[in-house]
């Protein structure tokens, strides 16, 4: 998610062809997923590389990010998605039988919204992660996603790309995904 979108634009600035989908990066004709939880470490400030966790995420070889999309069953992409992406997704768990928690969980359905950024979503918008979608009103959850994201995507590009890049990139990672 915006974790994610931030490292990707860090390493663009490296001059690195480098894309984010959801907690995917594609870099090099290569596929790093972050899972539920990543970490990633420079090397000599030119590439980033996933430290592998067991059961957290890959690296494996991928031709394009369309493949990366279709073979990882991905939805839209929580940080490029527009409203209009969110309102179609969210007006059809109107009737959902499902917990909302899991909905917006679903990698399949909206990609890159992890445990954090769900459980703020849902406090902002004033909703229950662990009751059904149908049982709420889910009228102010489209603008608090976009709200969560606009903010995310800002700050976190801005924290990044200040200072020394490497650094910052093996610091803030570590911080975030400190066991």
């Amino acid at each position: 998610g915006p974790e994610v979108f931030a490292l990707s634009k860090a390493i663009q600035t490296w001059g690195i062809d480098c894309q984010s989908y959801g907690k995917h990066i594609f870099i090099n004709n290569t596929d790093l997923s972050f899972g539920l939880k990543g970490h990633v470490v420079t090397i000599n400030g030119l590439i980033a590389k996933k430290a592998n966790h067991w059961m957290l995420g890959h690296e494996k070889p991928c031709s394009s990010l369309e493949i990366l999309i279709q073979s990882n069953k991905l939805g839209v992409d929580f940080m490029t998605a527009n409203k209009e992406n969110l309102t179609e997704i969210t007006s059809q768990w109107a009737n959902s039988r499902k917990k909302l928690g899991a909905l917006i969980l679903d990698q399949s359905l909206i990609a890159g919204i992890g445990v954090a950024w769900g459980s703020e979503i849902c406090h902002l918008a004033e909703l229950r992660p662990d009751k059904t979608a149908r049982e709420q009103n889910l009228s102010n959850l489209v603008p608090c996603m976009l709200g969560i994201r606009n903010y995310t995507q800002q700050l976190y590009v801005t924290l990044m790309l200040n200072g020394n890049l490497e650094t910052n990139i093996n610091a803030w990672f570590e911080n975030l995904y400190a066991a």
